[in-house]
């Protein structure tokens, strides 16, 4: 990375509950704040006001159809996940990874992993 290249990152988010709004929220603050932000959803898309929530900011949508890891209980589309996601940082470089579920948190990365966990209020 340059000094004078935006910080990468590579964030996971679902759009079902809350984790929709902790994430675009803190993908818009980055942006704003100068970093290349790419915003990649599991589970169904955002639709509606969801979306809405990103329309003005520079955070970089990247929508899939892969399952959330509660959705996936016996591991059947982990393969794919492993596969897109991992292709996803070869063809972006993040300077680091966030992600909001569990289950990515074993793939192999090359770039530092942030992990969150939300609870349930």
């Amino acid at each position: 990375m340059s000094p004078s290249a935006p910080i990468k990152v590579l964030m996971t988010t679902d759009a079902v509950g809350g984790v929709w709004t902790y994430s675009t929220g803190l993908a818009s603050a980055l942006a704003a704040a100068g970093m290349e932000v790419h915003l990649v959803t599991l589970g169904p898309p955002p639709r509606g006001e969801k979306r809405a929530m990103l329309r003005d900011s520079r955070v970089r949508l990247i929508e899939t159809n892969l399952a959330l890891e509660w959705q996936d209980p016996g591991g059947e589309d982990l393969p794919t996940a492993q596969r897109l996601l991992e292709d996803l940082e070869d063809a972006i470089q993040p300077d680091i990874i966030h992600l909001n579920s569990f289950r990515e948190a074993n793939f192999d990365w090359l770039a530092p992993v942030v992990v969150v966990a939300h609870i349930p209020a």
